[in-house]
């Protein structure tokens, strides 16, 4: 039951809160929180936890590339040192 380990996370980032799911062929990031259907054209939600996901995202793909980068350029035989 993953939402009983997800209690503290919750109480002390629910606002910000990111939820990423690891193993997939395409990035996925979303706010911790869930739909919030219950606010939704209430004007009452607040986006700080949606730009979290986007931002989380962008950051990974950044990540991403660049641990990709000098697996594809380095060609040289690394240094040991003894």
């Amino acid at each position: 039951y993953h939402d009983q380990g997800l209690v503290p996370f919750k109480t002390l980032a629910f606002d910000t809160g990111v939820n990423y799911t690891a193993g997939l062929p395409a990035i996925r990031t979303s706010p911790d929180h869930g739909t919030a259907f219950a606010i939704a054209g209430r004007n009452l939600a607040d986006e700080t936890s949606m730009r979290s996901a986007l931002f989380a995202c962008y950051d990974i793909i950044l990540n991403r590339r660049e641990y990709q980068q000098p697996q594809q350029t380095n060609t040289e035989e690394p240094e040991f040192v003894v």
